[in-house]
């Protein structure tokens, strides 16, 4: 999770460097792309947001919304993806376990 933390706020940087730049040149494409760019940016906000209640759904988020901003966007997209294989660990191992009781019951 906190893999995560750091890559959105590192992902926070080229928004606002984007934003300092955009203020020189005030062209309808310039804020036109500063939206899009915010809008990837509070995708992967809210999907940090909701992890701790869906991890699943709260990762892909954050992936999504961190894809724009590759290379920096790795950082947030190991940490959403190390977050979802540890789910899916979980999830394998607890299969496990319920075949393991059912095969003792039988």
């Amino acid at each position: 999770m906190k893999i995560i933390i750091v890559g959105i706020i590192a992902n926070l940087i080229p928004l606002l460097s984007f934003c300092f730049q955009i203020i020189e040149d005030s062209t309808i494409l310039a804020y036109t792309f500063i939206v899009v760019i915010s809008l990837f940016w509070i995708l992967s906000v809210i999907g940090a947001m909701i992890l701790p209640k869906k991890r699943k759904a709260g990762a892909i988020m954050v992936i999504i919304g961190s894809f724009i901003y590759i290379p920096i966007g790795f950082i947030a997209i190991i940490g959403a993806r190390k977050l979802l294989d540890k789910k899916k660990l979980t999830d394998l191992e607890e299969r496990r376990k319920i075949s393991r009781n059912l095969s003792q019951e039988s």
